[in-house]
């Protein structure tokens, strides 16, 4: 008798900055992993590269320090330069612009034309850039400032980056955030000048990358939606392959419901075998064995199990997660039919393990039919 577990493999690999994924079934037993139709839908996210940004004059205007310093030295400092409850600090202008022109730029004459307006002479102002960063990637990825005078950056409320005092552009400072692909994030990059020449930019790489630079594909949100990548049936070897080039957030789904399997002499050895008490049932025997899926193994298994046997009936199989199967074996004694309940259609995001087992398909096999006489 044999248990039919499947296992879904992805193997992602990278090749030109392109994501390759292959769905491998692999059958325990001498099962056929063929048409068994697999479902991948990326989670899609289009960006616009738009930030949304804040100018402030500072030092009323005119290089006055009384209520915070020429250049602050840390973040709480940083922080009164866009506070409006001083009244050295008054809000000058908000709007939307590229972030090829809002962390991108070494003189205020950029912010200008971008349609922005800045204090007069570019002097003693601070600019507060805010936008959704979509990762492409999952992993670290390593974040860069230069700035004339400071600057710092958040992502989603924590520091990553803060360089500050009187300096120009040209050193930058680096930090680190951990992400995950397709997932949101709201970064604040700020800066602040004094007086002289002023500017901002920001740069980044990726996980996978050997450099910074400025990626707007990663910057603002225009929409994100599952987009399905189509159905195929795995072939004979149990594989199926999709591209995904921006190494989105999948959802596989898992159909079994046309799949079906028979049950052999074996099979219903086991089964009588486990109901005369020679053995207790453990782990996918609470499973293998309630054929007529009733929750408790009793006799009338045993007789739905010999007319699906002897008539040559069609029997069915269901899907679990890793999760799943993981306590199912660690815990062989737990009866975990009813907090686990067999389905076959299973619908799971970001995950690449799957196991698929058939009613009266066991996980050993006893062959000696006279032990059971």
């Amino acid at each position: 008798m044999r248990k039919f577990i499947l296992s879904l493999i992805f193997i992602l690999s990278v090749s030109l900055q392109t994501y390759s994924q292959t769905i491998t079934l692999t059958p325990i037993g001498t099962q056929d992993v063929s048409g068994i139709p697999v479902t991948v839908d990326h989670y899609v996210t289009t960006a616009n590269g738009t930030t949304s940004v804040k100018i402030y004059r500072t030092h009323y205007g005119n290089g006055n320090t009384t209520q915070y310093a020429v250049y602050p030295g840390t973040r709480a400092e940083m922080n009164k330069l866009f506070n409006t409850a001083y009244a050295a600090t008054t809000l000058w202008w908000s709007g939307n612009m590229s972030a090829n022109s809002s962390l991108n730029f070494y003189q205020f004459t950029t912010l200008t034309s971008a349609g922005a307006s800045v204090p007069p002479n570019g002097d003693y102002y601070a600019t507060e850039v805010t936008f959704t960063f979509v990762a492409a990637e999952t992993g670290t990825y390593s974040f860069g400032l230069t700035s004339d005078d400071g600057s710092d950056l958040a992502i989603n409320g924590t520091s990553v980056v803060e360089w500050y005092g009187g300096k120009g552009t040209g050193q930058y400072k680096y930090g680190n955030y951990s992400m995950v692909a397709g997932t949101q994030y709201t970064v604040v990059a700020r800066m602040q000048e004094y007086g002289g020449g002023d500017g901002l930019v920001m740069v980044w790489k990726r996980p996978s990358q050997g450099s910074w630079s400025l990626q707007l594909s990663e910057i603002g949100v225009t929409s994100s939606s599952w987009v399905s990548q189509g159905t195929k049936n795995t072939n004979a070897s149990g594989q199926v392959s999709w591209t995904n080039s921006s190494n989105w957030p999948y959802r596989v789904t898992v159909d079994v419901t046309n799949n079906y399997h028979t049950l052999t002499d074996a099979d219903m050895n086991y089964l009588m075998y486990k109901k005369a008490g020679l053995s207790p049932l453990q782990s996918w025997d609470f499973y293998t064995c309630d054929i007529n899926n009733s929750t408790v193994f009793d006799y009338d298994d045993i007789v739905f199990g010999y007319v699906i046997w002897s008539q040559g009936h069609l029997h069915n199989k269901y899907i679990f997660t890793k999760a799943q199967r993981d306590d199912i074996i660690t815990s062989p004694s737990t009866n975990f039919y009813t907090t686990y309940f067999p389905v076959q259609t299973l619908i799971v995001e970001n995950q690449n393990l799957f196991y698929i087992m058939g009613t009266g398909k066991h996980q050993t096999t006893i062959n000696n039919l006279n032990r059971i006489q």
